[in-house]
């Protein structure tokens, strides 16, 4: 219908960040809030209060019409058939398959499309970023943690339990066998915001004691163990997407987040897999989108779903 409008949602870590966009595809209006706590007796009420609070806000400010569906990128763990969410331990505690999209779709009366939020930010990629030249390729989001998915001949590959892209958990190395992770995973150990920053001053609880900012700070300043913790971590990138790089053979690894939209990832891992996998000139790219890819991913999820209808 010519007033169908679609919204689109990124869930953070500690904000929310909506959009609305009409039938010809442009974002018409924004909102974005940070999160207020949670009731823990029900976090999702919660969440949806503010979500409510977000949309009015947003709504207020675009033409009148009909929601025609919503998009939700979050993080963790989404199994998008089934519509739920699990490991969001700073919103939903231990809590697993958590009925997102079904609660949020009964309470909004449109259909809800839902997914992990790197997932989301590789079809935003391919919507409206380097996926108008490129059919295939590999998106990496590397913030406080790393994640990657795999848009192949144009579609997101999700794998056989919606787990594609998991790389956090890549083994860098054969003396990491049998070496246990954790939430984070091997990779993520090294190459994330979490990994640098713990290298540089892990705190006496095991976490990070400082920011990547500031090693990448050091390290621009002279500091050598600053700047061979990063050579590290790229190195650590490498080697975990070689194996994606050789198995699916993508045209491009386009990062993200706000470490992998930094100069320096890009330059630094191109320049090791160029040299270690000539067989497999892949360009390696930062995000044409930045932090917008989330929430145009999610939009154009929304815009892909049946016009009327329950949530699916």
């Amino acid at each position: 219908m010519a007033n169908d409008y679609w919204v689109g949602i990124d869930l953070g870590g500690t904000n929310s960040r909506l959009a609305v966009a009409g039938t010809d595809g442009a974002i018409a209006a924004r909102a974005a809030a940070g999160l207020s706590p949670l009731d823990p007796a029900d976090p999702v009420e919660s969440l949806l209060r503010q979500w409510d609070q977000l949309r009015r806000q947003a709504e207020s400010a675009a033409p009148a019409g009909r929601l025609a569906g919503v998009g939700l990128a979050v993080p963790g763990f989404v199994n998008s058939a089934a519509g739920t969410v699990s490991v969001l331990p700073n919103l939903f505690g231990d809590a697993r398959d958590i009925p997102l999209r079904d609660r949020l779709a009964r309470r909004w009366g449109a259909p809800v499309w839902i997914e992990n939020d790197v997932k989301a930010a590789a079809l935003g990629e391919l919507a409206q970023g380097w996926g108008r030249e490129i059919a295939s390729f590999i998106f990496v989001g590397i913030g406080t943690g790393t994640s990657a998915a795999a848009i192949l001949d144009r579609r997101l590959w999700r794998g056989a339990r919606g787990q594609a892209g998991e790389i956090a958990f890549a083994l860098t190395g054969r003396e990491f066998l049998g070496q246990d992770f954790g939430e984070h995973g091997c990779l993520e150990s090294f190459a994330s915001g979490y990994g640098i920053g713990r290298q540089f001053a892990p705190g006496a609880d095991g976490r990070a004691a400082a920011q990547a900012p500031a090693v990448f700070a050091a390290a621009a300043g002279g500091d050598a163990r600053a700047a061979r913790i990063l050579a590290d971590a790229w190195d650590h990138l490498a080697v975990g997407l070689s194996g994606a790089i050789a198995m699916l053979d993508p045209e491009a690894i386009i990062l993200g987040g706000g470490i992998g939209s930094r100069p320096e990832p890009a330059a630094e891992l191109g320049r090791r897999l160029a040299a270690a996998m000539p067989f497999f000139p892949v360009r390696v790219l930062a995000s044409r989108l930045g932090a917008e890819a989330q929430v145009l991913g999610a939009l154009a999820g929304a815009r892909s779903l049946p016009a009327a209808g329950a949530a699916s």
